[in-house]
């Protein structure tokens, strides 16, 4: 038997499943339930609004992406200089992977583009996250401004991502790639 968490957990993957590849406002609540097999009575149980969906769904993705990133840089680094050049080497293989549509949150802010609204809101928190985590590595690597680099690194990355779905190009990461090593041995020089 399905459990309601469970039904809860299949409306979020879905939801975030379809707004990746159609977008927030062009994905209705109809084609979630549709693809979800989730009832409406179900869907309004565990969320009042679309809004607290596409919420919920941005964070299940920005935890998964986030997850995913920390486990690829350190299967592929040990020190934290080059765990930094790591997080623009998975970028580069994930924006040449057939699937790769983009960054949710980046189309979430966009569609969402009011910064008092809840997605809106999140996304900023959530690009918070990501500096602290990039800005403790380049702590531990020596950095002489921590935050800076880690600001610089995160404008990079949303650079080499918007690049390579705008252009569908993903030989833009390269290039990108670079500037991020210089960026991370300048900083990190004794």
């Amino acid at each position: 038997m399905t459990t309601i968490s469970s039904r809860r957990e299949e409306l979020i993957s879905t939801a975030g499943d379809l707004f990746y590849r159609s977008g927030f406002h062009a994905t209705g609540i109809d084609r979630i339930l549709a693809d979800s097999g989730v009832a409406k009575m179900t869907l309004y149980k565990h969320f009042r609004s679309k809004t607290d969906l596409v919420v919920e769904a941005v964070k299940h993705w920005h935890e998964s992406v986030l997850a995913w990133l920390n486990a690829e840089m350190s299967a592929r680094a040990d020190q934290p200089a080059d765990r930094l050049i790591a997080f623009f080497d998975v970028l580069s293989e994930w924006v040449a992977q057939d699937d790769f549509n983009g960054c949710l949150t980046m189309h979430a802010v966009a569609e969402f583009s009011s910064p008092g609204h809840p997605v809106h809101r999140l996304v900023a928190e959530r690009n918070g996250m990501v500096i602290a985590f990039l800005e403790d590595l380049a702590a531990d690597a020596g950095a002489n401004d921590p935050q800076a680099l880690a600001t610089q690194l995160l404008a990079l990355a949303h650079g080499l991502l918007e690049l390579s779905h705008s252009m569908s190009d993903p030989t833009v990461a390269a290039p990108v790639r670079t500037a991020a090593v210089r960026l991370i041995e300048q900083s990190t020089a004794a």
